[in-house]
């Protein structure tokens, strides 16, 4: 979750290991991906009478603009705002009385930021008037590598991917791609022949190995957002 990500920042997302990308979500893009969600819902509910921008420009105003000069004048007054405080200062903010509504949205906001749901983007953006597509799904391997002094060295290899069902580790060293030796280039020629099964030689640790690795369409394709002329 989002409060998971952020709690455990300085254990995991700032030491990075090759497992990384299949057990830590960055709280910087999920929490810009939770604010997106919050705005568009602030906008939904008051009919575009209200955002974000309102709860901002509240929480400065009461909490920011002089916090330093009471904290230095020694005034108690002083403070920030708690976790329990943040939900109904958005509502204040954005004028939302009802008790049903804010019931509803609380439950909301605290799925976003503390559960593991998915983040209803398309609902939400189609209620601004922004339709979200994906673009086609090419194949994909699913593992990151780099090239130094020739050798290509696999760093991450993605829970799930085609590289996974393979067999292949990260600090596996590829040698050979359809029996020819491996390339950047090499790899991509493979990729697009249409899912066709790609031969592997490679090496772990100091052993020989062979396996077949059959591309798998991307899992993560990109977003295209318009929109919406209707």
């Amino acid at each position: 979750s989002l409060a998971e990500s952020s709690f455990d920042a300085w254990i995991k997302y700032y030491r990075q290991d090759e497992n990384a990308a299949n057990a830590v979500v960055s709280y910087y893009a999920k929490g810009a991906m939770v604010a997106l969600c919050i705005d568009l819902l602030l906008r939904r509910e008051s009919n575009q009478e209200a955002s974000l921008d309102d709860f901002m420009r509240l929480l400065w105003n009461r909490y920011g603009k002089d916090f330093y000069q009471k904290e230095r004048s020694g005034n108690r007054t002083a403070r920030g705002l708690d976790e329990e405080g943040f939900v109904p200062l958005l509502f204040e903010a954005c004028g939302i009385e009802a008790i049903a509504k804010r019931e509803a949205m609380a439950l909301q906001i605290k799925q976003w930021v503390e559960g593991r749901v998915e983040l209803p983007l398309k609902d939400l953006l189609a209620s601004a008037g922004v339709r979200l597509s994906y673009k086609p799904t090419s194949l994909t391997h699913g593992m990151r590598y780099s090239i130094n002094h020739q050798q290509m060295m696999i760093n991450v290899v993605l829970i799930g991917s085609a590289a996974h069902a393979a067999g292949l580790s990260a600090g596996d060293q590829i040698l050979a791609i359809d029996g020819l030796k491996a390339s950047e280039p090499r790899l991509k020629e493979a990729i697009e022949r249409c899912e066709a099964p790609i031969d592997i030689v490679a090496f772990r640790r100091d052993e020989l190995f062979c396996t077949t690795l059959k591309p798998m369409p991307e899992t993560n394709p990109e977003v295209i957002l318009e929109f919406d002329r209707s």
